[in-house]
């Protein structure tokens, strides 16, 4: 259901920007809660997370944030799926799923779509 979820927005972005009205910019991340540990299932670089994970944040608005959290642009369903793919690939359930049975894991990954609007001007 998943890929045909993703087909089906992007066409809909697709149809949306083509008739020049709308632009839009989607952007995934994709994070997992093992024994109360926050991990970014997206980063590629170096840096490697301490023990105790990534921390999480509330903004002056009181909106609670994950800090250094790795936001990716996709601009296509294979790009989407392919940071889902990565994502599962480095989650702790992936490497060690026969001995995790006693503890919790929850995985997230997060789609954000921003559309801005443009005026068209007939001449």
């Amino acid at each position: 259901i998943i890929p045909r979820c993703v087909r089906d927005l992007f066409e809909k972005i697709r149809e949306e920007e083509n008739e020049g009205t709308s632009k839009w910019t989607v952007t995934v991340s994709f994070l997992e809660v093992y024994k109360e540990v926050v991990r970014d299932l997206l980063r590629t670089s170096d840096v490697v997370e301490t023990s105790q994970g990534l921390p999480v944040r509330e903004d002056s608005n009181g909106e609670v944030y994950v800090k250094d959290l790795t936001w990716c642009r996709v601009t296509n369903p294979k790009e989407m799926l392919t940071c889902l793919q990565q994502g599962t690939w480095c989650s702790s359930t992936s490497q060690s799923c026969l001995y995790i049975s006693h503890y919790h894991c929850n995985n997230s990954f997060v789609l954000q779509g921003n559309h801005s609007t443009t005026m068209l001007r007939k001449t």
